[in-house]
Order: C-alpha cells, then sequence, then structure tokens
C-alpha cells in the first residue's frame, strides 16, 4: 500500500524489493549462515534478494535511500526507526561507537548524528508532525527502557556506513498501524507515510522521488 500511494503521489513508481517466504524458511535481515542454515535453496532465494536491491542501486542516479520495512509486535504504538545505533548507544548519546546507516546524508549535508537521529527535520520528527509516535524522534530521542530495533543485515549491508552515497533507514512498524486498528489507520498510515518520505527526499536528496528503494519482510519478534 505505501509504495502505492508514494506513485499516486509523485507520479513515480520506487524499487520495491519483496520477500514473500516466512522467516524460518529464510531471512534476508542475517548473514548467510543463519539467514539460510546451509540451506543451498535458501541460500540461492537469499543472494537473488540481495542481488535485487544491489541493482535497484545501480539503476538510482545519484544518492539514494533504501527504506527497509518490517513488523514487530512490541506493543509500544511506536514506529522504531534504525540507523545501525544500538538502544544503549541511544540512551547515553553515544553516536562514536558505530558508522551510521547514513553516514552519506550526514557527510553531504554536514550535520551531526543527532541532527538526523531526532533534530526537527529527522525522520523521527517529520513522522510525528504527521501525527505517529516514533523512536528517535524530537519528543523521545532515545528508548530508555522501551523495546528497540538498531537495524540488521539489510542496513548494514546496503548502506552508506561502508561508504557510497546509497543511505538505508530500517523502519520497524507497530501491530497497532498495520493490523489492529483496521484497514481504515491501514490506509491512512500508508498515504501519510508516503507524504513523509517524499518530504524526506525532497529535503535530502535534491532528486528525483524514485531514488528509493523499499524493502518488505516478514515480522520480526526479537529486539537488536
Amino acid at each position: 500500500i505505501l509504495v502505492k500511494k508514494y506513485e499516486e503521489i509523485t507520479g513515480r513508481r520506487p524499487h520495491i524489493v519483496l520477500d514473500h517466504l516466512h522467516r524460518c524458511k529464510m531471512d534476508p535481515n542475517r548473514p548467510i549462515q543463519y539467514a539460510a542454515l546451509g540451506d543451498k535453496l535458501a541460500e540461492g532465494v537469499l543472494k537473488n534478494y540481495h542481488n535485487f536491491i544491489s541493482e535497484a542501486k545501480r539503476n538510482i542516479d545519484g544518492p539514494g535511500l533504501l527504506i527497509d520495512l518490517h513488523g514487530q509486535n512490541h506493543h509500544q504504538n511506536s514506529i522504531e526507526i534504525g540507523y545501525l545505533y544500538t538502544r544503549g548507544m541511544l540512551n547515553h548519546e553515544d553516536y562514536s561507537l558505530v558508522t551510521p546507516s547514513v553516514s552519506g546524508l550526514i557527510r553531504r549535508h554536514q550535520l551531526k548524528p543527532a541532527d538526523i537521529l531526532h533534530g526537527g527535520e529527522s525522520l523521527g520528527g517529520m513522522i510525528e508532525e504527521a501525527g505517529y509516535r516514533a523512536c528517535p524522534s524530537p519528543r523521545q530521542p532515545s528508548p530508555g527502557e522501551d523495546k528497540y530495533y538498531k537495524g540488521g543485515y539489510i542496513t548494514q549491508t546496503h548502506g552508506s556506513s561502508a561508504g557510497g552515497e546509497g543511505d538505508a533507514i530500517q523502519l520497524e512498524l507497530p501491530s497497532e498501524l498495520r493490523h489492529e486498528r483496521g484497514p481504515e489507520l491501514r490506509e491512512r498510515f500508508a498515504r501519510d507515510c508516503a507524504r513523509v518520505l517524499i518530504r524526506f527526499m525532497e529535503k535530502y536528496y535534491a532528486c528525483d522521488n524514485s531514488n528509493v528503494i523499499s524493502t518488505s519482510e516478514t515480522e520480526s519478534t526479537t529486539d537488536s
């Protein structure tokens, strides 16, 4: 639904890569030894999944953004935004121990990590302005005791933490938005989220709105 709304608003369709397998069969958000558990067929599917993302990145002209969509059942009714910082790092405001998955964005715009994590024009800030809870954000710059996902293998592999201009952000969507409160809220959230991502792209990527890649998987159940 999110990609459909994005296309309706912009007239441009983002690259989209979907995982239709349950994570017990193959989990593309983990390294191969844990994602496929030695099954050769699962390993082949995993490699194809990541190859599709790499191909989409090559087709982007200029800096791009990968949004890795997941679902979680933490029952905090909050969107968890992962840039590879752990809960402890965010709680202690220690941003020196890891290179974030949006380091290209930070470098291009000469920002500090705190600006993009919970500044007024951070993704979390834009999500909260749209009427939804998010962490990190200006309202909640760190998880505290809340459960939180930092971003997994996809964000680590395809973001700019290892260099390059392609950034990645993991979004963990709460069950309250995805299914617990009905299709009307889900539809409204998809539209609002598309508008937030468009605003974020226009602010930080200065390019047409097709320079975004969306990946989606099965629901996550453990903390990072």
